[in-house]
């Protein structure tokens, strides 16, 4: 059972190497279900490669309309050869 935020079992995304597979694997494996309503949303990944892990989690925040704000925050960057993207 799935409460707040999970993951579901997949692929690391630091083992896939073309951008359609990470963005493909984070939106199918990323489950936000939560009802709580925020002002602000601080996302904190450990690390950064292409930006799709980030990106679907606060996708999926915005669809459900829980934070009016949505921060996101990186220890460490760009893994080479990922341009990080940045849709919501």
């Amino acid at each position: 059972m799935c409460t707040d935020f999970c993951v579901l079992g997949s692929n690391p995304q630091k083992t896939l190497t073309k951008l359609e597979d990470r963005i493909e694997n984070a939106k199918s494996t990323i489950i936000v279900d939560d009802s709580r309503k925020f002002k602000t949303l601080l996302l904190i990944d450990d690390a950064l490669g292409s930006g799709a892990t980030l990106n679907e989690v606060a996708r999926k925040i915005k669809s459900q309309k829980m934070a009016d704000t949505i921060i996101g925050l990186t220890i460490t960057g760009s893994y080479s050869g990922f341009e990080a993207i940045s849709e919501v």
